[in-house]
């Protein structure tokens, strides 16, 4: 694996990405404040949570992360 400090130093194309959409479900990661979340946020980074109670909970759509690493 080539280590990314040479980009921009050369004259060869660079595309780079990643999915910024998820988070793992680990403690000590940034938490976002789901109470005080917009609409946005809400609906691209958070998931609805069945507590049994009828509004359920709002958190952190971890399932993505959570596969490729483990929780």
């Amino acid at each position: 694996m080539q280590a990314c400090d040479r980009y921009g130093k050369e004259q060869i194309p660079v595309i780079g990405g990643g999915d910024l959409n998820a988070t793992a479900s680990r403690d000590h990661l940034p938490q976002r404040a789901w109470p005080a979340a917009n609409y946005l946020a809400r609906s691209h980074k958070g998931k609805h949570v069945d507590d049994g109670t009828a509004e359920g909970t709002l958190g952190p759509d971890t399932d993505a992360v959570d596969h490729l690493i483990g929780r």
